[in-house]
Order: C-alpha cells, then sequence, then structure tokens
C-alpha cells in the first residue's frame, strides 16, 4: 500500500514517522514485511 493509501485510510498523513509505531501492527493481527522509503509504500503481513 502507498503512504497516501494509508494515510486515507486511517485518515492522517503518513510519512517517515511510521517506522516508530509499526510494532503496533501486531495488536491488530499485522506485521510490516518492507517498507520502502523510496516508493513511499509498505507491504504488510496477516499473522496468524
Amino acid at each position: 500500500m502507498s503512504f497516501e493509501e494509508i494515510g486515507k485510510i486511517t485518515e492522517t498523513p503518513l510519512d517517515h514517522s511510521f517506522l516508530r509505531y509499526k510494532k503496533e501492527l501486531k495488536d491488530y493481527g499485522f506485521e510490516v514485511a518492507k517498507i520502502s522509503l523510496k516508493n513511499e509504500s509498505v507491504k504488510f503481513k496477516k499473522l496468524g
């Protein structure tokens, strides 16, 4: 997903500060598989 797509879903702008909060995704059943700051995209992996 692009930073823009994630921002629309979360209703908040997304930038490199996302790296600080990625560990919290496990509480929602996901983890970050890959982050590309160059392409401003994130690949998620569903846990379980």
